[in-house]
């Protein structure tokens, strides 16, 4: 007789035939990889978001549905506060998981914080390989070991999931990648530490520079090996102090504000290093740094690199009147990823993008609709409220267009500072944009 029995492991659901053989779970041993959903080369398929989040932070997600099969045909429901998925290309962890019937469409719902936008469709996977997949079934399921092996390797497993891994007190993990088996388990504890016994606390002088080969004391000199261009070749040398001239004692420091020399001590004189063969270096007005054997290559200063990128798109839709009218679309909303916040306003004139120094600037404009049956329609670049740049329609009789329709206009102009750029929609037919970052947007970045 073949019963269904379904488990519940924080948030993770395991629904599973029990039978006398399973790939993936047998005699309390659990492959991770085989837990791997949505990753490359795993049959269990990822996850697809239904309706995604429209900001960066801690946000919302619905899925179509939250469950997904093994190999074996082991169906699990993997959404956990404890186990990181990657959405899309972004890693994640769930602060909450809502999944009361995971298998109705739209109805599994997580949040977590987010740094982007993430739509319908995309992706959501297993971010460790199945690893926290697999601890939280072998935990549900009366406990189990968890095996990594060489297959885990491949897919993408890595020591830092493994130390990340939340464990538990009846699980632990089998780590076979290098044909040894070396179990870390959730449930033990250490009793003792240097000969103290009972609660393990950690105590002044437990590491000292002496037990770790080659540390650096700072409480005494140190002592290492003779090495090329020491000071004298000496084998002995003290951690350097800054002191206010003519340094003599082994290993002190002082710095010439005159003749931008660094001087050093080397038991009995002072050795003096040129540091900077003119003035001290700023902005590209770096020179040659060191004399003799200190001398390093000449190199140049970086120059300052401002980078100017600022999208925004409007959070509702926006009424486009018919006959032509011309229509400023506005956007309500900055992208989180923007770098000049200067650029775009949510406060007052909404509509444009600003350029904050003189420069060339490339961009674009996208304006959709889904109102059916409209006619020809058309999008401006407009600078200063004035001078059209770009100009991107389609033509059409009215109503041909019965599913909406979607223009982008893009543009490359010399703007100065200060001088805007906006978007102006006209249509035959009136119609409303769609909302949200892939739909109606502008975008402009500062090209040189």
């Amino acid at each position: 007789m073949i019963h269904r029995t379904v488990k519940l492991a924080a948030g993770l659901f395991v629904a599973q035939l029990l039978c006398a053989q399973n790939r993936t779970q047998f005699a309390g041993i659990y492959n991770a990889v085989d837990y791997a959903y949505g990753v490359a080369g795993s049959p269990a398929s990822a996850l697809k978001i239904s309706i995604g989040n429209q900001a960066a932070g801690s946000q919302a997600v619905t899925l179509a549905y939250g469950s997904t099969t093994l190999s074996d045909g082991t169906v699990i429901y993997p959404l956990s506060t404890d186990a990181p998925i990657m959405v899309g290309r972004e890693i994640v962890t769930p602060s909450s998981v809502s999944c009361g019937s995971p298998t109705f469409y739209s109805t599994c719902q997580f949040a977590a914080t987010f740094t982007q936008i993430h739509g319908p469709g995309e992706n959501v996977s297993s971010a460790t390989v199945g690893l926290q997949e697999a601890i939280n079934a072998a935990a549900h399921n009366r406990g189990g070991s968890v095996v990594v092996d060489g297959r885990w390797v491949i897919a993408g497993g890595t020591s830092a999931m493994i130390a990340a891994a939340t464990n538990f007190s009846n699980t632990a993990i089998a780590d076979n990648r290098n044909g040894q088996v070396f179990e870390s388990s959730g449930g033990g504890t250490v009793t003792s530490v240097f000969g103290r016994i009972g609660a393990v606390t950690a105590q002044t002088g437990d590491y000292a520079a002496s037990q770790v080969t080659n540390a650096a004391r700072t409480d005494a000199p140190n002592t290492f090996g003779a090495f090329a261009n020491s000071f004298a070749n000496s084998t002995s040398l003290v951690i350097p102090t800054l002191v206010a001239a003519a340094p003599t004692a082994n290993g002190s420091v002082a710095f010439d504000s005159v003749s931008h020399t660094y001087e050093f001590g080397n038991g009995s004189t002072t050795t003096a290093m040129a540091y900077f063969t003119g003035s001290p270096p700023t902005t590209g007005n770096c020179a040659t740094i060191g004399a003799g054997p200190y001398q390093l290559s000449s190199i140049p200063c970086p120059s300052g690199i401002t980078t100017h990128w600022v999208m925004a798109y409007n959070s509702s839709g926006q009424a486009i009147p018919g006959s032509f009218a011309d229509t400023t679309l506005t956007f309500d909303t900055t992208d989180p990823n923007t770098t000049d916040a200067s650029m775009h306003s949510t406060v007052s004139n909404t509509g444009r993008l600003v350029a904050p120094a003189a420069g060339f600037y490339a961009g674009s404009c996208q304006f959709t609709s889904n109102t059916a049956n409209t006619g020809s329609n058309y999008v401006d670049i407009v600078k200063n409220g004035a001078t059209a740049i770009a100009h991107v329609g389609w033509g059409s009789a009215p109503g041909s267009n019965p599913n909406g329709f979607a223009l982008t206009a893009p543009f490359s102009y010399y703007l100065a500072a200060n001088d805007y750029v906006e978007c102006h929609a006209f249509a035959l037919d009136a119609a409303t944009t769609n909302a949200g970052l892939a739909q109606t947007q502008f975008y402009m970045y500062h090209v040189h």
